[in-house]
């Protein structure tokens, strides 16, 4: 049951969440966001202690993303390039017979409008340079 003091703390911490800096989204703190905060900060020391390990699979593991994020981000579109179309088109460059060629042409565009924000996360970024 809540409280009235319950009601103020409600209020005030949504106050503050509505108080982010400039040009940023304003996120109120809640349990479930700070768990699946944890998560991805557990997956990500897990990812750079595997990198440390075997440098050699980042290449690949960077290629596979590549690859699911153009197949998703196109699929929702309503791409009829499978996974393993897309991978092919992407790695060889060579299209596959009995597929429209805007599929191709999509996924083509996608990847390349994705290149800049590699090579953003790739320096390292700060989220003011994306501004530019």
């Amino acid at each position: 049951m809540n409280t009235p003091k319950d009601k103020e703390a409600d209020i005030a911490s949504q106050e503050n969440a509505d108080k982010a800096p400039a040009g940023l989204y304003a996120v109120p703190d809640t349990p479930e966001l700070n768990s699946l905060l944890v998560l991805e900060d557990t997956l990500h020391e897990r990812l750079q202690a595997a990198k440390e390990v075997n440098p050699d699979l980042w290449p690949t593991i960077v290629s596979k993303l590549r690859v699911d994020w153009t197949y998703n981000s196109n699929t929702i579109e309503g791409c009829t390039l499978s996974r393993g179309e897309t991978h092919f088109f992407l790695t060889e460059g060579l299209t596959v017979e009995g597929k429209p060629l805007k599929d191709f042409t999509d996924a083509q565009n996608h990847a390349e409008a994705m290149s800049p924000q590699w090579q953003r996360v790739k320096k390292k970024a700060h989220p003011d340079e994306y501004k530019k």
